[in-house]
């Protein structure tokens, strides 16, 4: 997964865009759950065709560093792991700073 273009700060109360951009093996994943994190503000979008999802974070307070974060939960893979085949459950998290002001 990767993050798309995302401001270094925003400002408290107003809100922007964010997405992320779902992929598995160089081909997008529709239809998968992105959860968006900015501080305590969260929001989900569902990957289109393409793989993008996005969502409308407002920032809140506090003012300072945070963190801006996508995770897609995962999902069943055909992956053998310790616990047998198809027991793999794979994930992806990608974040970035951010300032609130």
């Amino acid at each position: 997964m990767t993050l798309g273009a995302v401001p270094a700060s925003g400002t408290i109360g107003a809100p922007g865009s964010v997405t992320a951009v779902l992929t598995s093996g160089g081909l997008p994943r529709a239809g998968r759950r992105v959860t968006f994190l900015l501080g305590s503000v969260e929001a989900e979008g569902f990957t289109d065709a393409n793989g993008l999802a996005g969502a409308v974070l407002t920032p809140a307070a506090p003012a300072g560093a945070s963190e801006l974060s996508a995770t897609f939960s995962g999902e069943m893979t055909s992956v053998v792991t310790a616990l047998g085949p198809g027991s793999g459950y794979a994930g992806s998290r990608r974040a970035v700073s951010f300032d609130v002001e």
